[in-house]
């Protein structure tokens, strides 16, 4: 079982910041798109979906019918201000509990959330009873070392070990996956190329990384000084982000 540790997060204040600075990963809805058998037929449940920043990418990409849950209305107002109401539906919902029926969606999504969730093992055993027999499940995350590898790794070093509490280990989350009843689980790394330019440095400086929340306001304010250095000096420069994608089955027939 994994559990978040107790670093309490204001995500209705955060909803603010994320819409305005944070944008979804193309890249990210390409992999799984690419990876996956998507069409207009397709039902998605995207869990922890903040202000609809893949829902709605993932829905341009596929027509796919698509509804997005968040814990926080915050976001969820967010969400609903950018999409129209006939095409994506979004709810306030826990991903520990959700409000579906059993065997409800084709695939069920958790992009860049399970480190935000209360109780991971118990949302992934909900999110097994809402997908349909022969749906997947596709978990977006950072293994340890991807975390180490991150850029805001470098400049702001305090937010490593707060990230390792937070985000639960590859192995791990593959166990939870089998444990709540899905087979064929497996794991796939990616990398892919990112700006660090003056965008990036304006989403660092309001906080635009929930970590950065986390960690001491000295730490915060050394590691900006450096980074606003690093591209006075070098100017704009490129780096690489690492993301693990986790995929599982459930089967059509269970055979006891």
């Amino acid at each position: 079982m994994h559990k978040q540790p107790d670093m309490p997060m204001d995500y209705d204040s955060l909803s603010s910041i994320y819409n305005e600075f944070r944008t979804g990963s193309l890249e990210i809805i390409e992999f799984i798109t690419r990876t996956l058998d998507i069409s207009s037929e397709t039902s998605i449940l995207d869990i922890g979906c903040g202000t609809g920043n893949h829902t709605l990418l993932l829905k341009q990409k596929s027509d796919a019918t698509m509804i997005g849950v968040d814990v926080s209305w915050g976001m969820i107002s967010k969400a609903l201000a950018k999409s129209r109401s006939d095409e994506i539906e979004f709810a306030q919902a826990l991903a520990e509990y959700l409000p579906f029926a059993d065997s409800s969606f084709d695939l069920v999504l958790m992009i860049e959330v399970i480190h935000h969730l209360q109780d991971a093992s118990q949302a992934i055993k909900d999110s097994f009873r809402v997908t349909r027999p022969g749906g997947r499940v596709c978990i977006v995350t950072q293994s340890h070392r991807q975390i180490e590898e991150r850029t805001t790794s470098i400049f702001f070093p305090a937010t490593v070990e707060i990230e390792k509490a937070r985000y639960p280990t590859i192995v791990a989350i593959e166990k939870m996956l089998k444990k709540a009843g899905f087979s064929q689980v497996q794991s796939e790394i990616t990398v892919f190329k990112i700006n660090i330019d003056h965008e990036f440095l304006e989403t660092v400086s309001r906080k635009g990384f929930s970590v950065l929340h986390l960690i001491d306001e000295s730490e915060f304010n050394k590691g900006l000084i450096k980074l606003k250095k690093a591209l006075a000096m070098n100017g704009e420069f490129e780096s690489v982000l690492g993301y693990t994608f986790i995929f599982g089955m459930k089967e059509r027939f269970v055979t006891v």
